[in-house]
């Protein structure tokens, strides 16, 4: 069991543009009960109140994350940066199959 979500990046990043990315938080809330059949599609559809939801491992009360630099720090929202990103989203995506990945390296999407 996986308690943590890494860093998908669209290109391969290099230690500049990591810097104040996060690359580590605890467990995403949208993929904390995938399926056990891997034969099925995975398919799962984010909702308004999937969208507020914080991560498991605290009791929903937030995360911890690694940024790039080495610091770590507990957000009590999913918001991370001067653009206040999700870090648990991709930007313009309602439904995930697994197969989604950043277009901008400004997209933080950390996955299962």
């Amino acid at each position: 069991h996986m308690a943590y979500s890494n860093r998908i990046c669209c290109k391969i990043p290099t230690v500049d543009t990591l810097a104040r990315k996060v690359i580590i938080a605890d467990l995403s809330p949208l993929f904390e009960a995938l399926p056990s059949d891997s034969s099925r599609p995975l398919r799962i559809r984010v909702d308004e109140g999937l969208l507020k939801v914080n991560s498991i491992n605290h009791n929903y009360r937030g995360q911890n994350i690694l940024v790039g630099d080495g610091s770590t720090r507990f957000l009590r929202s999913r918001l991370h940066g001067i653009t206040r990103d999700d870090i648990y989203t991709l930007q313009n995506i309602q439904t995930y199959n697994g197969t989604e990945r950043p277009t901008r390296e400004d997209d933080n999407f950390l996955a299962p």
